[in-house]
Parts: structure tokens; sequence; C-alpha cells
């Protein structure tokens, strides 16, 4: 590194004259000291830039996921929700839709809400709600039961357990 004599910038080659004052290079091991500490100073600062750069980059994400998990935690209830009130509605649907079918196919009435759940009694409905009224047997024809899956059973018993009644339960 070469030294201007008059300004004291640092130039890349001493046979070219300073840009800033038009003065010849001079080489000497004071110029290259300083020219070198300039060097040194310059790459520290450019060091220093990119490591807040990366400094930035990793506390924006760690906002970022900091506001986003906060939002998440507020809005699970509204998700969950809201899946819940789509399935309500559906199989409030699908009932009403099962008792119309009914009474047209059958051209009988169904009457009270309690026969409006009756007509979903069939096949192996009827199984499944012995299962869980009275669990499994090893005796009787009810020992032929044990082909079917205990949860649903499980789960009519802890709701009839609530409102008291299997086929509402069910």
């Amino acid at each position: 590194m070469f030294i201007c004599n008059q300004c004291g910038c640092a130039l890349a080659d001493n046979t070219k004259p300073c840009t800033d004052c038009g003065a010849a290079p001079t080489a000497s091991a004071a110029a290259a000291a300083v020219a070198a500490e300039v060097k040194t100073e310059k790459r520290a600062r450019v060091r220093a830039r990119a490591n807040q750069k990366k400094d930035d980059a990793k506390a924006a994400p760690t906002a970022d996921v900091q506001r986003r998990a906060a939002s998440a935690e507020r809005g699970w209830w509204r998700r969950d929700r809201e899946l819940l009130l789509t399935m309500l509605v559906i199989k409030l649907f699908v009932l009403v839709f099962g008792v119309q079918a009914y009474n047209v196919l059958q051209n009988a009435s169904t009457g009270t809400f309690y026969g409006w759940l009756e007509i979903w009694n069939r096949w192996d409905a009827p199984h499944y709600l012995d299962i869980a009224r009275d669990g499994y047997t090893a005796t009787g024809e009810q020992r032929l039961w044990i082909v079917f899956h205990p949860l649903y059973p499980w789960v009519v018993r802890a709701c009839a357990f609530v409102v008291r009644d299997y086929l509402i339960a069910s």
C-alpha cells in the first residue's frame, strides 16, 4: 500500500497520482503501517455490520415466532369451536334428513325426539348399546359380540353416565 504525501489518503498503485489532490505516491514503512491499519479498521467495520445483520436476522424470526405462538394460543379455541360447530350442524342435518327419509319410505311418523333416535338403532347399533350397557360377556349369545371394538361402547357409557340414557348418549 502507498500513501499520498499531501492529503494522506491510501493509494493502491504507486504509478498513479492521488485522485484527491493529484500528488505522487510515496512508499514508506509508516505509510504502509497506516494503510494496513486503515484496511484492518475497514475490515472490522464490515465484519461488525455483517454480524449485526446476522444478529438482526436471528432476532427477527424469534420475535416473529413468539408473536405467532401467542396468536396460536389465542386462536386455538376459535378454530376448535368452528370445527365443533360444523360437526354438530352436519350431524343435525343428517339426523333431520334421516328422519324425513324414514317418514317417507316407511309411511310412518317417528313422533317424539326419542323416536327420531330410534331410527338409528338398527343393524349393529343394538349390539354396541348392549356392550355399553352390560359390557362384554363370556356366556350366552352375547359372547359372540367380542368381535365389536370397545372404544365406541366405552364412549357411549361415559356419555350415558352424564345424560342417564344410552340411546341419547349414542
